[in-house]
């Protein structure tokens, strides 16, 4: 009889850590799942503004050299 309690706390005492064990890995996983997932987020928010940096610098750059290049300018026109 005792043998068979040992047993039984065993098997418990085994399941309960393995329980434990899985609770404590899906928790990292799903923390890096998430990590992961934000990373590849900024890297898409910084790619988008890079590109909108670009577009808006060349129209800048596009007025001003037309501005530098006129030899007539009209402040009201622009």
């Amino acid at each position: 009889k005792q043998n068979r309690i040992l047993k039984q706390n065993v098997v418990l005492g085994i399941l309960s850590l393995s329980l434990v064990g899985g609770w404590i890995v899906y928790k990292r996983r799903k923390k890096g799942l998430q990590r992961e997932n934000e990373l590849r987020i900024k890297e898409n928010q910084l790619h988008l503004s890079k590109k909108v940096h670009d577009v808006v610098a060349n129209g800048i750059y596009q007025v001003m050299t037309k501005i530098e290049n006129q030899e007539d300018f009209d402040k009201e026109k622009v």
